[in-house]
């Protein structure tokens, strides 16, 4: 069984969880997801089944949005309410904090800027996942990364609870918890998450993703369902044969129809035989010879 399902993964399960309670349903074992959603996370995940597993690295070229939630006046080891305290705000100096100065501070970190991840992250040192050497009670020096935050918009901000809520949209890589860790430097105050939900990833989003408990197979999505930006050459049954063989390298544009817009540096190429997805190519174009250079990349014939 191939294909992607969208799921909508509820808190209070991590994202492995959630992948095999999807494999049971559908009763595919092959699963895999595109892209990690803490346990107390929720909102998109899209879970990968059958051949369609050989595709979750292209996930994580796309962009995320997201709605956080996030706390004033108290900084935790993890960034999030669930770690530790580690320091707190008089309350003296957390009423002082208005609406407009948080929008502001939000509104700053729009465009690239240098952020550091979480010590409780997935990011691995020395091949392991800072988050076990963390929790090992070991020294975790997180190197810091360039992000680039599109859009943010605040929703909503409680003077009483210091809780409030925004949008975010960014790139590969933004972490969240230090968006709301860096919220609080910024407003010269502690903070950190308290709720995260992911709203869209690349073309997965609200409107075509489904609960946890009512995923079907009927809520398969074709593999190739986030490979349309690709451009498309339809191979007949011989050249296919001789691609996959390795025969068929070179593609002459002058007799081969390639839908789709071909675009400056465009990587990859969709191959179908009969309609249906069989390969993935990495393709170089040479618009002088008018050809196209194909070096098989995925299988799915």
């Amino acid at each position: 069984m191939d294909g992607i399902i969208n799921v909508y993964k509820p808190a209070g399960m991590s994202s492995f969880s959630c992948v095999k309670k999807v494999s049971g349903i559908v009763g595919e074992k092959k699963a895999g997801h595109g892209g990690t959603l803490d346990p107390e996370a929720t909102g998109i995940l899209p879970v990968f089944l059958g051949k369609a597993t050989k595709l979750t690295d292209f996930m994580h070229s796309y962009n995320k949005s997201y709605r956080a939630g996030f706390l004033l006046g108290r900084a935790t080891d993890s960034c999030d309410i669930w770690g530790n305290t580690i320091s707190e705000t008089e309350i003296s100096k957390l009423n002082n904090v208005t609406k407009k100065q948080i929008e502001t501070a939000l509104m700053s970190f729009i465009g690239e800027c240098t952020q550091i991840p979480p010590m409780y992250s997935a990011i691995k040192i020395g091949g392991v996942p800072a988050y076990k050497l963390a929790r090992a009670g070991k020294d975790v020096e997180v190197k810091s990364r360039v992000v680039n935050i599109f859009t943010v918009q605040l929703l909503s901000y409680d003077d009483e609870t210091h809780i409030g809520v925004f949008d975010i949209s960014c790139s590969k890589g933004t972490y969240i918890r230090s968006v709301c860790s860096d919220l609080g430097k910024k407003l010269g105050i502690e903070a950190c998450m308290c709720s995260l939900e992911r709203t869209e990833y690349g073309p997965f989003n609200m409107t075509n993703s489904v609960n946890l408990e009512h995923c079907s197979i009927e809520n398969i999505l074709p593999c190739d369902y986030f490979l349309k930006k690709y451009p498309v050459v339809e191979l007949d049954n011989d050249e296919a044969k001789k691609y996959a063989s390795g025969a068929y390298k070179v593609i002459d544009l002058k007799n081969k129809t390639v839908s789709g817009d071909i675009l400056p540096g465009q990587e990859y190429l969709r191959i179908y035989n009969n309609g249906v997805l069989f390969a993935l190519a990495k393709v170089k174009y040479d618009y002088v010879k008018s050809i196209m250079e194909l070096t098989p990349y995925k299988f799915f014939g």
